[in-house]
C-alpha cells in the first residue's frame, strides 16, 4: 500500500495488510471506483484492547468534550493527564507509534488549545486544557 506512505499517512511499510489476511477474510473489502472500504467486525467482549496495549473503557466527561479527536490524541492526552512530566519516546512506546508520530500529534493537540507545555523540554511539564 505505497500510496498511503507517499501520502505520508504511515510511517513505513510493512506487513500489517498480510497479518490482516491471516485473520479476516476477503469479505472484510469493499472496492469502489475510488476507494478501499476495511470493515473489522467488533467483539464487545473480546480482549482486544488488552492485545493492543489499549484499554475499552466509559470516559469521564472531559473525554466525552475530545469526542471528535482519534483514538491515539485521546489516549495521548490520558498519558499526559496521568503524568504530565511524560516524555515523547515513552508515549511512543507505550502507544506503539513513532516518536515522530506522537510529536505530529502533540502539535496538532496544542495547536487547538487541547494542550499546553508549561516551562522548557527538560523541567516543563504537559498542562491538558480541554
Amino acid at each position: 500500500m505505497r500510496v498511503f506512505h507517499d501520502l505520508e499517512l504511515v510511517e513505513q511499510l510493512g506487513s500489517g495488510m498480510t497479518r490482516i489476511m491471516h485473520v479476516y477474510n476477503s469479505n472484510i473489502f469493499t472496492f469502489t471506483s475510488n476507494f478501499m472500504k476495511i470493515t473489522f467486525p467488533f467483539d464487545n467482549g473480546s480482549k482486544l484492547g488488552d492485545k493492543l496495549g489499549d484499554s475499552f473503557e466509559d470516559f469521564s466527561s472531559a473525554h466525552k468534550q475530545r469526542s471528535g479527536l482519534s483514538n491515539l490524541r485521546k489516549r495521548i492526552l490520558e498519558l499526559m493527564e496521568e503524568n504530565s512530566r511524560i516524555s515523547m519516546p515513552i508515549i511512543a512506546d507505550k502507544l506503539g507509534y513513532s516518536v515522530t508520530a506522537i510529536e505530529k500529534n502533540v502539535d496538532f493537540l496544542k495547536t487547538n488549545g487541547y494542550l499546553k507545555r508549561v516551562g522548557n523540554t527538560k523541567s516543563g511539564y504537559w498542562e491538558v486544557t480541554e
